[in-house]
């Protein structure tokens, strides 16, 4: 492969090279290309002599700065397919394509180098070490991967999100919400292609879950971060562009959010009337052949 080659290829071809097959990402119409893109993805359990078929056939493309969120009721393969997207855990058959390149058969080793160059993790229970500062969590992935000038990098991730005067405190002597804004900023150090996002607002208060909102939706809109959240939380989803909804391991429905809620600007409504918007808005606007 001759210099020019290299250097026009993603940077994920270049770090597996011929490991993967590569090929150009898809192109939408508005000219994003897809982060993402999945063909025919099924997840089989096996449990004795039992099957549990986690997802049946998954297609699905997310492109450059879309916030997305994944729904779906307990047992629908939300998780399954946020760990599938995650290369935390490989698909029984079908493809993945990362930025241009085939993820689906790789080995442990690679998936490990890509969960860290490509992309950033931000869980529910936050997920940091106790006697560690936040300065030092958001340094891990840096030191994991080798990277130079970690501690500008880990300074610069934790301003981004607000946190700048926090550098050496524990996660002990933070809020939730700030401890959630380190998980963020560890998230972002890398710069990686799409960050994942499991109830990411589930164990903070109101007030918190709004400043965290309103901070992944700056990094979206400002810094054109590609975002998915998994959540079971239709006021979430409603803060996000699109709406993704499983239901018993495949897709029913995929929608644009007209409107996208502004963190901090609505009043979250009782939970009646959130379910009411979502599934109006987004679940029983397809038609329906989606539904059978």
């Amino acid at each position: 492969m001759c210099e020019q080659k290299v250097r026009d290829m993603p940077m994920i071809g270049r770090l597996f090279g011929q490991n993967g097959k590569t090929q150009e990402a898809h192109v939408d119409e508005q000219g994003r290309r897809a982060v993402i893109d999945i063909r025919n993805i099924t997840k089989v359990y096996k449990m004795g002599d039992i099957e549990v078929h986690a997802l049946r056939g998954v297609s699905l493309q997310i492109y450059e700065g879309e916030f997305i969120s994944i729904m779906g009721p307990s047992g629908s393969g939300k998780s399954t397919l946020m760990n599938v997207l995650g290369a935390l855990d490989q698909p029984s058959s079908g493809e993945f394509f990362l930025d241009g390149v085939d993820v689906s058969k790789l080995n442990e080793r690679d998936l490990a180098r890509i969960r860290n160059k490509k992309i950033g993790f931000v869980f529910q229970s936050f997920n940091l070490l106790k006697r560690t500062t936040a300065l030092r969590q958001v340094e891990l992935p840096l030191i994991y991967g080798g990277t130079a000038r970690r501690t500008e990098r880990a300074k610069q991730a934790l301003e981004a999100v607000g946190l700048e005067r926090r550098l050496d405190h524990l996660p002990s002597e933070l809020s939730g919400g700030q401890q959630q804004r380190v998980a963020i900023a560890r998230a972002l150090v890398n710069e990686p292609a799409i960050i994942l996002a499991d109830e990411p607002t589930g164990n903070l208060d109101s007030r918190s879950g709004t400043e965290v909102m309103q901070i992944f939706q700056d990094l979206n809109r400002n810094r054109g971060i590609t975002t998915v959240f998994v959540t079971h939380d239709p006021w979430i989803a409603r803060h996000t562009n699109r709406v993704i909804m499983l239901r018993d391991g495949v897709i029913v429905a995929d929608r644009q959010v007209e409107t996208p809620l502004i963190a901090g600007e609505v009043e979250r409504p009782s939970e009646a009337e959130e379910l009411e918007g979502i599934f109006r808005d987004v679940y029983y606007s397809g038609t329906e052949d989606e539904y059978n």
